[in-house]
């Protein structure tokens, strides 16, 4: 209830959190198009874990990929290391319309590796390991890539 109040009265937190609920099922009748409206709603808003989640709403749903890395960009313009680390992935890989790009995963797999966010910062780090390992004019680092599928976060 405070929840949808605090969501309806623009407060990006409360957005993301009733977000993460409508996405998950806890506690509410599960329905990712209300969990997209919530997240692209807090992502207008400016919240970074809002525009982390809508841009993996639209990558799940396969409805606008371009909009996906647009929202994943924005998001890891202002430091968030979850959407630093699926920008690395998007431009290693080639994904989402993305063009194959090595600098730019090298880039976006360092910025995330300095990250705080541990769990995150050490998934970026064995990335960009793996990656330089494999191009050799790439400066070195120390680290690995282990593939995993990007998830809702709900940390910084």
């Amino acid at each position: 209830h405070w929840y949808r109040k605090a969501a309806d009265a623009g407060f990006s937190p409360a957005q993301v959190t009733l977000g993460l609920l409508y996405d998950s099922g806890a506690g509410v009748k599960k329905d990712a198009a209300e969990a997209a409206k919530l997240f692209k709603q807090a992502a207008e808003n400016g919240d970074e874990l809002g525009m982390y989640n809508y841009a993996l709403c639209l990558e799940e749903g396969g409805s606008d990929p371009t909009e996906a890395v647009r929202w994943y960009q924005s998001a890891a313009d202002v430091g968030l290391a979850s959407a630093q680390l699926r920008l690395g992935q998007i431009y290693e890989q080639g994904e989402l319309g993305v063009a194959h790009h090595l600098s730019d995963a090298l880039f976006w797999y360092r910025r995330a590796a300095d990250a705080a966010d541990d769990d995150c910062s050490q998934e970026a780090r064995h990335a960009l390991q793996a990656l330089q390992a494999r191009v050799p004019s790439a400066p070195s680092s120390k680290a690995k890539k282990k593939k995993k599928k990007a998830t809702r976060t709900t940390h910084k």
